[in-house]
């Protein structure tokens, strides 16, 4: 194999090495209420590539990008008494000194209110006040919608530059494709 470096030059007898690690299900999005009894759950599963290697898979979780003290298993429980908010998670996985991060997983603490309802492309919904709200974590996850539950109003303007997402007011539906 011959690879090009910046400056042009060749370089010969490269060796590529497949990644000593793989991950094979990555964490899902959960929802929980304010004072929430039973903590939601990440999980993800990796294998060693090739599968009989026999290196050993070490894990370190994430929240809102700060390492968690001891989360360091396949799964995390979230602590308990979170706070209303959205909080992400993500999991690095090494073996054999690489490192590879899983997609990002998000937790929605909200009491469930309001007139604007988020539904997740993986089916998850959820209810906010105000439609910048709801248009913030719809433009956060491909593929949702927001709908319209009640007569609303809103003197806020919302500018959307990125994300896929549909809104659903009163059976009026609009798709947006906006891009950074």
């Amino acid at each position: 194999l011959v690879v090009t470096d910046t400056s042009g030059k060749n370089i010969y007898n490269v060796t590529v090495t497949p990644a000593p690690v793989k991950i094979t299900a990555q964490p899902e999005d959960a929802v929980a209420t304010p004072g929430y009894t039973e903590a939601p759950t990440f999980s993800i599963m990796a294998e060693t590539m090739p599968e009989e290697s026999g290196e050993t898979i070490t894990y370190q979780w994430y929240k809102d990008s700060v390492a968690i003290d001891s989360a360091t298993n396949a799964s995390y429980t979230v602590e308990p008494n979170l706070g209303e908010g959205t909080y992400t998670y993500y999991c690095a996985v090494t073996c054999d000194g690489y490192t590879v991060n899983t997609e990002n997983a998000t937790l929605f603490v909200t009491s469930a209110t309001g007139n604007y309802e988020v539904t997740s492309s993986g089916g998850l919904t959820f209810k906010y006040p105000t439609l910048e709200t709801a248009i913030t974590v719809a433009k956060s996850k491909p593929n949702s919608t927001v709908k319209l539950l009640a007569d609303a109003t809103t003197s806020d303007t919302v500018e959307v530059s990125s994300g896929t997402f549909t809104i659903d007011l009163n059976g009026k539906i609009w798709t947006s494709n906006a891009s950074a």
